[in-house]
């Protein structure tokens, strides 16, 4: 997790030119993608980048990885934002000026149900602006084996995949939302890449 935040954190630092005016936000679900978000918010922060960090479920709900960071990002005095209701989502819509959303909503885990609120409102907004969207691993909402989208899905301008692209990238719909693929290793063994079974 550590690994994919800190070169997911690059991908955006070198999108933006390093240009540290342009502000950054972090969409950050309650699974590991939005571990991996976590971390991409804090090693920007850290980099003195204009970065706000959300968090679109309730602490209790993070899965045990997730949460571990999040803690990190409070002990380290980092604010992290809530999208959890209506107000929330308002808010975020009334204040938006960012330049760069990065997605990790829904990652690999996601099953291909319906997406709820306020994920759903949340990723319909992002496609509409003007922002370039870096999504970590896949697009939120996207299928990674068949490309199929339910009922919303982030349409990504760059999609920052670990260790292998997806199947889904290539299938259905997932041309149209994935945008520029970009292949990371964090650390699998070169063993289990070969294998193609990520």
């Amino acid at each position: 997790m550590e690994n994919a935040g800190s070169v997911v954190a690059d991908v955006v630092r070198e999108t933006l030119s390093h240009k540290r005016d342009e502000k950054i936000c972090v969409l950050c679900g309650k699974g590991n993608n939005g571990g991996d978000g976590l971390v991409t918010g804090r090693h920007l922060l850290k980099s003195r980048f204009k970065t706000d960090t959300f968090l679109l479920a309730k602490p209790q709900e993070l899965a045990s990885d997730a949460r571990f960071n999040l803690e990190l990002m409070k002990s380290e005095n980092y604010k992290v934002n809530a999208i959890t209701n209506s107000n929330e989502f308002n808010r975020f819509i009334k204040n938006f000026k960012y330049s760069i959303v990065v997605d990790a909503i829904l990652g690999t885990g996601y099953s291909g149900a319906s997406i709820s609120e306020p994920l759903k409102s949340v990723i319909s907004f992002v496609n509409k602006t003007m922002a370039k969207i870096i999504s970590i691993d896949i697009p939120s909402g996207l299928n990674g084996l068949s490309g199929k989208v339910r009922n919303a899905a982030v349409k990504s301008t760059i999609t920052v995949t670990l260790g292998l692209a997806k199947r889904g990238f290539y299938l259905n719909a997932g041309p149209a939302h994935s945008g520029r693929v970009i292949v990371r290793n964090i650390g699998f063994p070169r063993e289990l890449l070969n294998s193609k079974t990520i």
